[in-house]
């Protein structure tokens, strides 16, 4: 019985630093986007939205939840 907690927390501990890594993995992305991005792409620039969006809430996500 007593491993099985420590098993789930484990597995809590690696889904957190997973989330928290693909969240920092999409800022990251959106942030290199912005910086070699022109000033005007409008097309491309939801796109870059969309990777700050995702990545943000995969963070706080990962924050609210505990895991």
């Amino acid at each position: 019985m007593r491993d099985n907690w420590r098993a789930a927390l484990a597995q809590r501990i690696t889904m957190r630093v997973i989330i928290i890594v693909i969240g920092l993995v999409t800022m990251g992305l959106a942030a290199r986007f912005a910086i070699a991005a022109p000033d005007v792409m409008p097309g491309e620039a939801m796109g870059m939205v969309v990777l700050v969006v995702v990545g943000a809430l995969l963070l706080l996500g990962a924050i609210w939840v505990g895991l």
